[in-house]
């Protein structure tokens, strides 16, 4: 079925809501559902490919119709990540590596710091699709960083599981997860429902799963504040 799905976007990994039953065959029924923005209700992407789902990492993608919007907090978004990075290059428990892969490999020999390459999450996800080449494409940019060999992201859109498996997502958002498995979010055939709102402690100190909270800052924090945030959820499920 994966195979089958990947083939009908000639390469590329997205897939879009005309096959949304393939979809809920791959997820366990989990489907796209509302987006939200400054507490209100807006329309979905609707024109062109309307992508939903990441083949490769399970994913959900929702942005908004309305080319404003979308421009708007992609603009907010680029921002913020910014200035959350360069909160990070002052921080001696913190170190920018060449790669991501080096960043990962040093984070296993150094129990004290954190590591990061700033090139990861700096692109968003969408930048090889012909139908946003007007869109300013910031949208799904994020930050990666590994500690004791366990990667950890720092979202600026918020996801959560509403009622009947509907994935919905909050844009201007932040919130955290940590990463066991490449499968961030749902997960195949729904087995990752981390996005459910109710840990218990023991589900958030297991460190043989994947997990995620929503932060306790809004997103006219200062960048130092919702770093140091961050970093205390880093270690306090590490």
């Amino acid at each position: 079925m994966e195979e089958k799905i990947k083939n009908m976007f000639n390469g590329c990994n997205n897939l879009c809501n005309h096959v949304e039953n393939d979809i809920t065959s791959i997820t366990g029924g989990y489907q796209a559902g509302k987006l939200f923005y400054k507490g209100k209700q807006i329309t979905a992407f609707g024109s062109c490919s309307k992508i939903v789902f990441d083949i490769n990492t399970f994913n959900f993608h929702i942005f908004p119709e309305d080319s404003e919007i979308f421009n708007e907090v992609s603009s907010l978004v680029d921002k913020k990540r910014n200035e959350i990075i360069n909160c990070m290059r002052k921080r001696r428990d913190i170190e920018e590596t060449e790669s991501e892969a080096k960043a990962m490999q040093e984070s296993k020999k150094n129990d004290n710091k954190i590591f990061y390459h700033g090139g990861t999450g700096s692109k968003g996800r969408i930048n090889k699709l012909s139908c946003f080449e007007n869109y300013n494409n910031d949208l799904f940019k994020f930050i990666s960083v590994y500690y004791r060999g366990i990667k950890y992201n720092l979202n600026f859109m918020r996801f959560f599981i509403s009622d009947n498996k509907k994935v919905d997502c909050e844009l201007q958002k932040l919130q955290f997860d940590r990463v066991v498995n490449k499968h961030i979010n749902i997960g195949k055939n729904g087995r990752r429902n981390i996005f459910k709102i109710g840990y218990t402690s023991e589900t958030i100190h297991d460190k043989h799963q994947s997990c995620v909270i929503d932060s306790k800052h809004e997103w006219e924090n200062a960048a130092n504040d919702i770093l140091e945030e961050f970093v205390g959820f880093i270690k306090s499920v590490t």
